[in-house]
């Protein structure tokens, strides 16, 4: 508690209150005596009705192990039990089967389990169900030799039919020659009757021949046409109707050619017969001109017209003709003529035509005739021949194939006794138990609805003959057939095992002493009378038995096929076992041999495990364990199980979680889930195989039994601790551990060990105190003071002077913390206020003294002696002048300009971030920067550092006070609180304020103290409407983590929803992990509640604390005050500011400032942290905030570090800049040289760089002695030292840098590793660089001074010339001649004084060219002093391979002496000219070692190993997630957003590689602890953001930080175009998830539901808990099923940690469905206030009736709402059904709604889119009505009209204007009306219009809904007519046209609503009706929405 002096100051703490560690402890329990008897043989069962625990010895014919017999415990959670077991010997009986009912699965039973004896009588389709259903498996090879003899049968009456019908159809062809001849014939006669003057024998070629030829005619040529009516009845009406088609008499007519040949011969022979008297060449010229069918021409050679001469027509005329003028006129009379006359008569008159010019054309009109008709009668034949052969064919075919059937008959009879007494054979011989005799079979359909039963045929032949085994149908489906036997049953009773079950309870006395004392031991009873027993074949063994808590047993039975799961009470167990109803089979042979069963009673799940097929499946019974479901398909458990050998031989559930324990062979346990369908990441080795698992009742714990060399042991294994610890040893001594169970009485947490001693004849137990480790939290008191004051504010004004009053009102006077910028070094003088006028004679000093007294008084606030020190003036201008400022000696103060720069700046606040958009934003120099934004985007956290300055601050902090400690104190709270105020007053800073929001994001001030800096920031409003929930928690997180003390200040009178002001702070909780950021976190919060009274502050401190309280035990270890504050908070219940006491807290706050830990040594610490804070903020990087700064500092040295080592300085451009410590800004101090190296910063160095610097290195030495003067071996040693020392000046200075930068961070770290590791190599590098290549100069004899690795000649820097002088001058003053270096004498001029010829070796490398030898000396040889003459071959090392792919070959000659034998060619160069295959040093091997094969560079130094990690898990998560800017682009809406993901890394091999040696020994390790730290490998599902617990980690669910939801996509319930609106976006089906971030959608969208993919198998129902199943298809992927699951399920199947605080997740189970009222909806300014359901999410609907506390109510679709129901609070509405009831509505496309009220009476009458009318109408009515039952309002009081319009081409009103009926009433008139007839739109409308108008009232507003399916013409003004008329009234129309029929026949529906739409916005809106309330009119498809209309007006 503070010892303050302040009673205001409240102080409490978030304490742990109950600390509890795991623990397993055994002690005694109790011991039932049981009644003991003697061994015996077996027992009778019948006698069994004792509860014995015994041995029995098995019967020598036992035919099991005798081990089955032993009495066994029966396992249960919470009840208790044994079962003891006896053998019972076989029995017989007869039972006979008259008239039984047999499914298909029991009739196959039947079959299948008894020896058959079948009639003879039994027919073929019985015997084929037989087949079918079971013989077919039992005698396969009978049943094939049976279907093989029918299908012998079939094949050889196949052929035979194909035989006779062969030769039938032969006979049939051979007849066809004659049959055409007879139909020729006869068709021939029928045109000779009718034209006689045809030629038969030109009509049937060929008959003269055959008819004068009757010898050679063949019997069938005899036939006539009436023995083809005799053969074929059906043979005459084919005949006569080809006849009569064919019409004979009207064929030439139809010819046209032959109808102009006629006109023109009749017209030739009646106009020259007509015109005789002609002249014969006018006659003949008539008659050319006629025959050609010129009728003009011959009209002009006829008389006039007005000669009219009577003639006689010939005897083929019909009388006279009157002509006229015309040619026209002339054809057609010659026309009429001519049809006149028949064509068989005209045809006659051609025979007496003489005329020799026209017989031509009587030939051709002959020939024409006969041609015709030959063809058409040819035709006839054909056809009608073909008919004749086609029945005659048919008749045939049947006749054969009467026959065949006959036959088959016989045969298939006789097969089928056969096979009968094949069979009856075959089942006698395999020795059952029972034999069935079957007499008869029938089977049947299950039952109708009247109970009248239909019979069946098994299958049905198809009689179509194909020469195949025939077709069967078979009819209903198996599941709809039932099978009557008639016949009897003799069965032999196997012998079998009977179960006895025995139950143990606990008197009422135990029960409730051992609730009332945990350490009480009761004593379980046996009562035999209540025992009961079950029997079972022997055969059937017991997988697996557990007594549940209702007194079920769950029993599981296996055979050979089968596995049968039953649950049913004990006594009814053996009639569910003999019945064969098992709850559930399944197909032994799909799950294989050994199957383990786990069973969970808390998750009524079942557990079923398959060790052969590594399949695990799970099984859920419903509520009422009446059924049993499969939960999803199969689990596959092979890829966790992949080692050879390992199978799984325990499972134990983890009780009361959907989670699984596998023991394995290798003695492994693991947990598997069912939710996340994942191993959890930890497991146990267990010490050996356990001989059993047990799983605590009350889910705390596993206890593995263990059993070696006799010795048994119980070790306990906590869940929470899975896999961490090595577990619990209990002291179970001397306890029949064999066969024990472990279970619970009364409570599950009191638990008991129960053995069975058969010896004792007792069952005894162990009691189990088992505790888990639970930490519970306080929020409790720890003390205050307080103190008090009073301000009040003064009036503004505006003249000079009242503006330091204001200034005074808005800013502190005398501040809490008060600024020391200034040092004693400067001069400070008096304030002074001169005022310069030319009135200076006014009284400025009273009116300022007046102006701080009135200041004093009013506003009450401290001043101490501030103001009045201030010494006021006033004095013209020219005075001043003169007086101040032209007098040297002017007092004014005097400041060090640093001293006076950093006071002025630390007054500005400068904007450090903001939040948009769901981003935290830094600024840079307090300017929001789109430029800064774009150059950030995709940036890591270490750039996004580097970016971002806090403009004037930055050298404050960094330089000039960068060595003084930090505090940090922020104000946060709601808006226009006075945050900004109080700031002001405590820290002395200047942030604006007003009573209108005036801050964003985040602004800084510093107030420098003597002490620390105190850095002031100061927050927007949170909780306010313009912020996202996202955008208050990166808010708060900021706040939280960076500061030391936070000021929250709220309104008390708007603020006591404490749980949702900080549900931002609540978040931000789960987002940073203070134990991963220790430097973070470390602040108080201070809740100031703003102006509360004197007599109210202990009130207010209490409720405030309670409620704080509340969320500490809600959330425990996870409350915002715990993980952020450190559990420190401080409540101050302000005063009013007119009171004494407001500024006097201000100390109060001061004070608890003092107290905070410093947690910023440095202020450039401080930057470095808040800097890197902001980064990660923006990147939403939630890892350690000391990985990401110990990442930055290392990079940012990294950076530094080529220029560091090359020059000694950070930066040489534009400024040397000195090495410093980046934290205090101090510089480095250590001796260095000014010397500059070659460093390659990023690419390699050229030869050349090199030798620049190290020339320079070479010209900075200065020798003590002359190079030529001691032996150049020496003086290149000297250099090479010399260089060297400069070199570890300059590493020291360096590292002594690196150290200092980095001695605050842990050395340990990766990238200080890497950082250390580039530091090494740049040292070799720079020592590589320098190295002394050493050879010989290619000049003289001195060594080379260039680098090692130089390039072109070897050069000593010198020129070559030796400074020594000759030795065999006299004077001694010739210089030596030879080159430098050289050996020998030293001699100017050679052949001077020595011999001079040339050395025989010349031309040698080394040669010295001169013989020195004595001139004439007498040696044949001349040589010179060299004492080497080298090869000067090329070296031998050509082609050498480098790093890289590179090649090298030496430049060099040999140097061997050219007089030694050599084959090899090296030269003098002694080492490997390449660098190390593992760093830059040199390679040490010898200079050819190069050319050997797979040979290697080494330096012969140790290396780091530059490889990765190889350990299993993730070394290191990257801290700086990639953050980019994305688009997202959906249906509704295209938009910006941040992008953010995460990388994991594998760090590189610390593990040091030895001298000499490639790689080491061992795996890759990026650490050298013991135990390398590595994280899970596991993701976010959705993000892809990494756990950040250990790899193997206890926790059950994985952690961490969650970033963008990448990896997801918007599933919504609802039409395509439904869309979800989030923070300020909108969301539709199938639009990216990325714009959301996992730890924040869920609170963005409050209660809600996820959807998933369904994971129930196809065909099975989805009735999981916490699961919906959705019927509709969704995208994405809409042809997948989805459920809709609860938010806890969600993440569960994560496997994730939910992110989200205990109070949301209480919130999100809870339903998501809102009341419509508009009283909830969001005005102007006025957030909405949603009034959501009560009850669950996915609860089934309440029943309207139910009873509603309070004044709530219940919904039409079952939510319960506990605000008013809208219905009762809004206005009337008359509503105007107009109902389409046209032909067309009685289309079945759209129906009633199923299982809704009514649907059966509706479907009655119309099952059709009229239905679906009625069926929405329905539900509406019921619903309006129950909700005004509901407000309680009388009968008969409704406050709606209701009219409903029906029209087709007619009108019919069933109700206008009413008020009383019920719903049914209402649907009874509707039902009395038909769809008929056709549809008028405008009729509908007039008659809607009059019962508008007639009914027209203000109390209600109108809406029609208008009900079709289809188009219908309507005027626009006539909808417009209807819509104006409502608005004259004073009231718009709400229209509504509701489409019932297809897509394409919405066109007017849509264009009334439109029209209707455009009115109603348009008209002046109603004063009486709420604007929330109004409703646009609309058109819809949906089907039941006229309910969603109408009830939007509630």
């Amino acid at each position: 508690m503070d010892n303050g002096d302040s009673d205001r100051l409240f102080t409490f703490e978030v304490a742990k209150t109950n600390e509890q560690e795991e623990s397993a402890v055994s002690r005694p329990g109790f011991q039932v005596i049981i009644k003991l008897i003697s061994h015996r043989s077996f027992l009778i069962s019948w006698k069994m009705n004792s509860p014995y625990i015994s041995r029995y010895e098995a019967p020598a014919d036992f035919p099991v192990d005798p081990a089955i017999l032993t009495t066994r415990l029966l396992p249960g959670e919470t009840t208790q039990g044994f079962f003891t077991t006896t053998y019972v010997p076989h029995q017989i009986y007869s039972e006979p089967l008259e008239q039984h009912s047999f499914s298909r699965m029991s009739l196959k039973h039947l079959v299948k389990n008894n020896c058959l004896v079948l009639s003879e009588t039994l027919d073929e389709n019985t015997m084929q169900t037989l087949v079918d259903i079971a013989i077919s498996e039992l005698y396969p090879k009978p049943c094939s030799e049976w279907h093989a003899v029918k299908q012998d049968i079939y094949d050889i009456l196949s052929r035979e039919s194909m035989k006779r019908q062969n030769t039938t159809l032969e006979d049939i062809a051979n007849n066809e020659t004659t049959l055409k001849r007879v139909l020729r014939e006869a068709l021939v006669e029928e045109v000779a009757n009718l034209f006689p003057s045809l030629e038969r024998d030109r009509l049937s070629p060929g008959s003269r021949v055959r008819n004068d030829s009757n010898t050679s005619q063949e019997a069938g040529d005899t036939m006539q046409l009436s023995d083809l009516e005799l053969l074929y009845p059906e043979f005459r009406v084919i005949y006569q109707k080809r006849v009569q088609e064919a019409r004979f008499d009207i064929v030439l007519r139809r010819d046209p050619y032959f109808e102009s040949r006629k006109l023109r011969l009749i017209s030739v022979r009646h106009l020259l017969t007509k015109h005789r008297h002609l002249p014969y060449e006018t006659r003949v010229e008539i008659k050319q001109a006629l025959l050609k069918g010129d009728f003009h021409r011959a009209q002009r050679m006829l008389p006039k017209a007005d000669e009219k001469k009577r003639s006689n027509v010939v005897a083929w005329a019909v009388g006279s003709f009157l002509y006229s003028s015309g040619p026209e006129s002339l054809k057609a009379e010659m026309r009429t003529l001519a049809a006149s006359i028949p064509d068989s008569q005209f045809l006659i008159e051609l025979k007496n035509v003489e005329d020799k010019d026209l017989r031509p054309w009587v030939q051709e009109v002959e020939d024409l005739v006969h041609d015709q008709f030959m063809s058409l009668i040819d035709a006839i034949t054909k056809t009608v021949t073909r008919a004749v052969l086609a029945m005659q064919q048919e008749h045939c075919r049947n006749t054969i194939h009467r026959e065949i059937e006959s036959e088959r008959r016989k045969l298939l009879s006789d097969a089928l006794v056969e096979f009968i007494r094949v069979i009856n054979k075959q089942s006698a011989a395999s020795r059952q138990d029972s034999v069935v005799y079957l007499d008869r079979i029938v089977a049947t359909t299950r039952p109708t609805g009247k109970g009248r039963r239909q019979q069946l045929y098994y299958e049905q032949i198809n009689v179509q003959w194909n020469g195949n085994y025939p077709s069967r149908q078979t009819f209903p489906s198996y599941h709809d057939q039932e099978y009557w036997i008639t016949g009897r049953r003799d069965a032999l009773q196997g012998p079998r095992l009977q179960f006895w079950i025995h139950l143990m309870d606990l008197t009422s006395d135990d029960k409730q002493t051992i609730q009332l004392d945990p350490k009480h031991i009761p004593n379980p009873t046996v009562n035999g009378r209540l025992s009961s027993a079950f029997y079972l074949p022997i055969g059937v063994d017991i997988a697996f038995y557990q007594l549940l808590e209702n007194e079920k047993l769950l029993l599981v039975l296996t055979d050979r096929d089968k596995i049968a799961i039953y649950l049913e009470r004990p006594p009814a167990m053996n009639m569910a076992i003999q019945r064969d109803k098992p709850i559930k089979s399944l197909n032994r042979e799909k799950l294989g041999e050994d199957v383990l069963f786990a069973f969970d009673e808390a998750k009524r799940a079942l557990a079923v495990c398959a060790p052969m097929k590594l399949q695990l499946h799970v099984f859920l019974f419903d509520e009422t364990f009446k059924t049993l479901q499969g939960q999803g398909s199969s689990i596959n458990l092979a890829p966790w199980y992949s080692q050879p050998g390992i199978s799984i031989l325990q499972a134990a559930f983890v009780t009361g979680n959907e989670e699984v324990v596998l023991v394995d062979s290798s003695a492994q346990a693991r947990i598997f889930s069912f939710v996340t369908l994942q191993f959890r990441p930890a497991s146990i080795q267990l010490p050996s195989l356990p001989t059993a698992v047990f799983s605590s009742p009350d889910g705390s714990c596993l206890l593995a039994l263990h059993k070696e060399d006799s010795q048994t042991s119980l070790i306990a294994y906590h869940w929470e601790t899975f896999g961490s610890t090595r577990g619990i040893a209990l002291d179970v001594p001397d306890f029949p551990l064999e066969g024990a169970v472990l279970t619970s009485m009364v409570n599950r947490g009191r638990m008991f060990l129960l053995g069975l001693d058969i010896d004792a004849g007792s069952v005894r137990s162990v009691a189990v105190d088992i505790t888990k480790k639970v930490t519970e939290f306080m929020f409790k008191e720890k003390g205050g003071r307080s103190a008090s004051n009073n301000s009040e504010r003064h009036t503004l004004h505006n003249s000079l002077l009242d503006c330091h009053a204001e200034v005074w009102t808005r800013y502190p006077v005398l501040p809490a913390v008060k600024r020391r910028t200034v040092t004693s070094l400067s001069e400070r003088q008096q304030k002074s206020l001169t005022f310069i006028a030319e009135n200076f004679t006014r009284p400025f000093d009273s009116y300022f003294s007046d102006l701080i007294q009135t200041f004093q008084r009013t506003a009450r606030k401290p001043t101490g002696d501030e103001l009045r020190q201030i010494k006021v003036s006033a004095i013209e201008f020219r005075s001043f002048q003169e007086r101040v400022i032209q007098d040297r000696d002017w007092r004014a103060s005097r400041y060090r300009v640093g001293e006076w720069l950093v006071d002025l700046l630390c007054l500005i606040p400068i904007h450090i971030a903001v939040c948009r958009e769901n981003r935290f934003v830094p600024l840079a120099n307090g300017v929001i920067s789109s430029e800064l934004e774009r150059s950030l985007l995709g940036a890591e956290v270490n750039k996004i550092v580097d970016k971002l300055s806090f403009g004037w601050y930055e050298s404050i902090f960094q330089s000039y006070l960068a060595t003084k400690p930090v505090k940090v104190v922020s104000s946060m709270g709601q808006q226009s609180v006075g945050k900004s105020f109080s700031l002001n007053h405590l820290l002395d800073t200047s942030f604006a304020g007003s009573a209108m929001r005036t801050t964003e994001g985040v602004w800084m001030s510093v107030t420098p103290t003597d002490e620390a800096l105190i850095v002031a920031l100061d927050f927007e409003g949170v909780d306010s409407v313009e912020r996202s929930l996202q955008e208050d928690t990166l808010l708060v997180l900021f706040n939280t983590a960076i500061s030391n003390l936070v000021l929250f200040r709220n309104n008390f009178a708007f603020s006591r929803d404490i749980s949702g002001l900080f549900q931002s702070f609540q978040s931000s909780a789960s987002v940073l992990d203070p134990a991963a950021n220790p430097s973070l976190f470390q602040s108080t919060l201070v809740i100031i509640i703003k102006d509360v009274v004197e007599p109210d502050k202990m009130e207010i401190t209490r409720e405030f604390s309670l409620k704080f309280q509340k969320i500490v035990q809600q959330e425990q270890d996870a409350n915002f005050i715990s993980r952020l504050h450190g559990g420190k908070l401080d409540i101050i219940p302000w005063p009013v500011i007119e009171s004494k006491e407001f500024y006097k807290l201000f100390s109060t706050l001061k004070k608890r400032l003092d107290m905070q830990k410093i947690s910023h040594p440095t202020a450039g610490e401080f930057l470095h942290t808040i800097k890197t804070l902001m980064a990660k903020l923006k990147a939403n990087d939630w890892g350690a905030l000391s990985q990401t700064m110990t990442e930055h500092r290392s990079r940012t040295l990294s950076t530094l570090l080529p220029i560091a080592l090359a020059t000694g300085y950070s930066e040489v451009e534009p400024d040397l800049e000195p090495l410093k410590n980046i934290d205090t800004d101090l510089i480095v101090e250590c001796g260095d040289t000014p010397a500059r190296f070659s460093i390659s910063e990023r690419d390699q160095l050229s030869s050349a760089d090199i030798e620049i610097h190290l020339a320079a290195l070479r010209d900075s030495w200065n020798p003590n002695t002359e190079r030529q003067s001691i032996p150049d071996s020496e003086w290149m040693q000297s250099l090479a030292s010399y260089i060297n020392d400069l070199i570890d000046l300059r590493v020291n200075h360096v590292r002594l840098w690196l150290d200092s930068n980095l001695e605050r961070f842990q050395a340990g770290n990766a990238t200080i590793q890497d950082l250390r590791r580039r530091f090494d190599n740049m040292i070799i590098e720079m020592r590589t660089n320098v190295q002394l290549c050493s050879a010989q100069c290619a000049s003289c004899h001195l060594h080379c001074v260039r680098g090692r690795l130089h390039e072109g000649e070897h050069s000593c820097q010198t020129t070559h010339r030796c400074v020594h002088k000759c030795a065999f001058c006299e004077n001694g003053e010739k210089l030596c001649g030879t080159p430098a270096g050289h050996p020998g004498d030293h001699v100017c001029v050679v052949n001077a004084h020595l011999c001079g010829e040339p050395c025989k070796l010349y031309g040698r490398r080394g040669c010295l060219y001169d013989c020195t030898k004595v001139a004439g000396h007498a040696e044949d040889e001349h040589m010179c002093p060299a004492p080497v003459h080298m090869c000067g071959e090329p070296c031998a090392l050509k082609g050498m391979r480098l790093p890289g792919g590179r090649t090298y070959s030496c430049p060099e000659t040999c140097s061997i002496p050219s007089d030694q034998d050599h084959e090899t060619h090296s030269c003098d160069t002694r080492l490997c000219p390449a660098t190390c295959d593992l760093c830059k040093r040199l390679c040490v091997q010898p200079h050819l070692h190069g050319l050997a094969p797979d040979m290697h560079h080494l330096c012969g130094e140790a290396h780091a190993c530059s490889a990765l990690c190889s350990a299993p898990g993730i070394c290191q998560i990257d801290t700086a997630p990639q953050s980019i800017e994305a688009t997202f682009t959906g249906k509704h809406e295209t938009f910006q957003y941040t992008k953010y993901s995460q990388v994991a890394k594998r760090l590189q091999c610390v593990k040091t590689i030895e001298p000499g040696q490639m790689a080491h020994t061992g795996a890759h390790i990026h650490s050298k602890e013991e135990q390398p730290f590595h994280f899970c490998e596991n993701r976010c599902e959705n993000c892809g953001y990494f756990c950040t617990l250990p790899l193997g980690h206890t926790q059950q669910e994985h952690e961490t930080s969650h970033g963008s939801m990448t990896q997801t996509r918007w599933a919504v319930d609802g039409p395509d175009d439904t869309g979800l609106e989030l923070d300020g976006r909108r969301f539709s089906a199938n639009d990216e998830g990325a714009p959301m971030m996992c730890n924040l959608v869920c609170s963005s969208m409050g209660r809600h539901a996820h959807i998933d993919y369904c994971r129930a198998e196809e065909n099975t129902p989805c009735d999981a808990a916490e699961v919906q199943h959705l019927n509709s298809r969704m995208v994405p992927n809409p042809d997948k099923p989805k459920d809709a699951i609860t938010h806890n399920l969600y993440w569960r199947r994560t496997g994730f940690k939910d992110p989200y605080t205990r109070d949301e997740q209480t919130n999100f189970t809870k339903c998501d469905a809102m009341c419509s009222g508009p009283e909830h909806s969001a005005t102007a300014g006025v957030p909405g206030q949603p009034s959501y359901c009560t009850l669950p999410i996915f609860h089934p609907p309440r029943n309207l009736n139910d009873p509603v506390n309070g004044p709530g109510y219940i919904s039409n679709d079952g939510h319960v709402f506990e605000c008013r129901n809208p219905v009762v609070l809004q206005q009337a509405f008359h509503v105007i059904f107009v109902i389409d009831r046209s032909g067309s509505m009685s289309h079945r496309d759209r129906r009633p709604l199923p299982d809704a009220p009514a649907t059966e009476r509706i479907r009655r009458s119309a099952d059709n889119r009229l239905g679906a009318v009625c069926s929405a109408l329905y539900s509406f009515w019921t619903a309006r009505h129950a909700a005004v039952t509901a407000g309680q309002q009388a009968a008969g009081a409704r406050r709606d009209a209701y009219s409903v319009v029906l029209f087709n081409d007619s009108i019919a009103n069933a109700v206008i204007n009413d008020f009383t009926s019920t719903p049914q009433q209402l649907l009874e008139s509707v039902l009395a009306m038909r769809a008929s007839g056709g549809t008028d739109f405008s009729e509908a409308l007039r008659a809607a219009h009059n019962a508008m108008v007639q009914n027209w009232s203000t109390e209600r507003s109108p809406i029609m809904i208008f009900l079709s399916d289809g188009q219908c013409p309507v005027l626009d003004e006539a909808v417009q007519d209807v819509c104006r008329s409502a608005v004259q009234r004073g009231k718009p129309l709400s229209f509504h046209t509701v489409s019932f029929g297809p897509d394409a026949a919405t066109g007017t529906l849509r264009r009334m609503a439109q029209l209707a739409l455009d009115i109603q916005n348009n008209a002046p809106h109603d004063p009486l009706l709420p604007a929330a309330a109004s409703i646009p009119s609309s058109f819809t498809t949906v089907l039941d929405t006229v309910s969603t209309y109408v009830s939007r007006t509630n």
